[in-house]
């Protein structure tokens, strides 16, 4: 067929003037977009990714803002692609395929996907499936489809309704939702709905309960109740759905701000008036640790629960101070024992320490183990100094927490403390933790030197003011070819710049490893300039030449790359040498010809 059409259209030119009257390759709009994915993405077969040049979002679509740079690694799943061989449909993703609305759900491109379901009476081909594949990397036929790891949670806790019904719409079952595909974890079915419904809303819930009734499992009304969803659980209860204790306890346990809303005490008030299965030892322990007064008043009051020791240590560790005081008045052996303590300083809640210090109990600080949560609290430094104060060990992790909170204050406190003596590594921490604030106080206040991934780090963020502190500090790392290795391979566009006009690196080292490569374009025309001798132009086209010849490179890239630095070396270096007649001849003629790069070779040739 296709040997027909070329024989009876293309070659008569009459008739195929006709045909490209109505269109001539590709409609203009779209050109950029096909060409940026021709010369800008280029296929690691290795990894079985695609990897964009800095360049390619400006050039594929100049007028869109984008959510990042596009230069990390994508795999190919993310275009609803198969992972090899490079694939020509990359520019349109899935063109008008099944495999396009399900890449649309994944992005949460919701008006999209109502888009296309709305176009499937027109169009069958949004019935199909290409060639997406599911999230644990194997080909998936046109016979399934199989949505990855959390999307149905993430689907589940969106604030409105339209995502779960336009996956109604869209025909799910029980099969397309696999869950993590992960080695460490292992979800059964069953847990994979239960996640999901663990992270709804209570509209999501309801409606989602209702229309996939294979998303019901055994403990659900167990779970709901753990939410807080009284109009769910009245439902569930309603249709005959069974508990267990485990309803009371998460009933009584859970406290985030929706299900407080709607009413944890109502919830528990509700199990104990219609069901049978009772709460376990555990409920009054629950809702100690999550700070519960009200629950814990109620079932108190009904004579028939007790708390444990661990109720008082999880309130400490939560700084529910009301409970503590309601669970110490209350307790009939009075003492505090060493967890409390320590969960109170752990967590960094002063106002329970001091309550405890001031009924009179032992403080022990022996193995403290700080959380990280404790240093982004404001009082912060006062916990730290009455824990100093009861003879509390000082601790290096400190000034760590400091660092990656970026918590001046109380960087500054640690730092007249202990001083650089006890803290050489704050520097370089807070780099990595991006703390610009404890940066520009420890740059003030500390002469410890840093390794030289903090110095990529500073580059990697914009941060060249304290990078050329750093390199003043630290004069070896001029001497130091890696950064400029490393921003040239890994996008860092701007980090490239500075390091080239700091004279940092060795450009031609780097242009060899990315030249010709797709996604080093932007990389590879900012490098070129600092390769060239200021002299040396024949030994400059020679390099030039040597880059042509690299192998598994992009041919056309290195062309479009060197062409014309190659003719302005050139040009350069004919005016040193004398070539003979004849060759004089050959290579006139190759450069009217534009054969650039064979006029070089003559070049080459004729002054060795």
């Amino acid at each position: 067929m296709a040997a027909t059409f070329a024989s009876t259209i293309l070659e008569q030119p009459a008739i195929a003037s006709l045909v490209f009257e109505f269109q001539f390759g590709v409609y203009e709009d779209v050109r950029p977009a096909f060409r940026a994915c021709n010369e800008l993405i280029e296929f690691e077969a290795s990894r079985r990714n695609y990897e964009c040049d800095a360049s390619f979002g400006q050039a594929f679509a100049p007028t869109t803002k984008w959510y990042s740079d596009l230069t990390d690694p994508v795999p190919s799943s993310a275009f609803a692609l198969n992972k090899w061989p490079r694939n020509d449909r990359l520019p349109l993703h899935v063109a008008i395929y099944l495999d396009a609305i399900i890449l649309a759900f994944l992005q949460s491109h919701l008006e999209i996907v109502e888009f296309l379901l709305d176009e499937r009476e027109n169009t069958p081909e949004l019935f199909e499936r290409v060639n997406f594949e599911n999230y644990s990397g194997c080909f998936v036929g046109h016979s399934i489809r199989r949505f990855p790891g959390p999307f149905l949670d993430t689907l589940l806790a969106r604030k409105d309704s339209k995502g779960v019904t336009l996956l109604q719409r869209f025909g799910p079952s029980p099969d397309d939702f696999p869950g993590p595909q992960d080695l460490y974890i292992d979800y059964t079915p069953e847990k994979v709905r239960q996640v999901a419904i663990e992270a709804a809303t209570l509209e999501n819930a309801t409606l989602a309960l209702d229309l996939f009734p294979w998303l019901h499992y055994p403990s659900l009304l167990d779970d709901m109740a753990g939410r807080g969803f009284l109009p769910l659980v009245r439902s569930l209860h309603e249709r005959g759905f069974k508990c267990s204790t485990n309803a009371m306890d998460k009933a009584a346990a859970n406290g985030h701000l929706e299900a407080i809303e709607h009413g944890h005490l109502n919830v528990v008030r509700f199990l104990i008036e219609h069901r049978t299965e009772g709460a376990s030892d555990r409920s009054l322990d629950h809702a100690a640790g999550r700070g519960h007064l009200e629950v814990l008043q109620y079932l108190h009051s009904l004579g028939s629960f007790r708390w444990s020791g661990s109720a008082v240590e999880m309130a400490c560790a939560r700084g529910h101070l009301n409970l503590v005081k309601f669970l110490m008045t209350n307790e009939t052996e009075d003492g505090a024992s060493y967890y409390m303590f320590r969960n109170a300083f752990k967590y960094g809640h002063l106002a329970t320490v001091k309550y405890l210090l001031s009924r009179g109990h032992e403080c022990v600080t022996a193995k403290m183990h700080w959380d990280l949560s404790a240093f982004r609290k404001p009082k912060i430094i006062k916990v730290l100094q009455l824990f100093l104060d009861v003879d509390g060990p000082r601790d290096a992790k400190w000034m760590k927490e400091a660092c990656a909170t970026n918590n001046v204050p109380l960087t500054r406190f640690l730092h007249e403390l202990a001083g650089d003596r006890c803290h050489r590594s704050a520097l370089g921490d807070a780099i990595a933790h991006e703390a610009w604030d404890v940066v520009h106080y420890l740059m003030a206040h500390s002469t410890a030197n840093v390794p030289i991934e903090a110095l990529k780090q500073l580059l990697s963020c914009g941060q060249f003011d304290i990078a050329t502190q750093i390199l003043g500090r630290q004069r070896k790392f001029r001497k130091d070819d890696s950064p400029l290795e490393w921003s040239s391979t890994y996008h860092y566009t701007e980090a490239t710049r500075y390091l080239l006009g700091a004279g940092i690196g060795k450009p031609r080292e780097c242009l060899v490893k990315i030249a010709g490569r797709r996604q080093h374009v932007t990389a590879s025309k900012l490098l070129l300039p600092h390769c060239m001798d200021a002299a040396k132009y024949l030994d400059n086209v020679t390099f030039l030449l040597d880059l042509v010849a690299l192998p598994d490179r992009h041919h056309k890239a290195t062309l479009h790359l060197i062409t014309s630095e190659l003719l302005n070396q050139g040009r350069k270096a004919s005016q040193k040498i004398q070539l003979s007649p004849s060759l004089t001849a050959r290579a006139s003629t190759l450069l009217e010809a534009g054969e650039f790069v064979d006029w070089s070779l003559a070049l080459v040739i004729g002054h060795n």
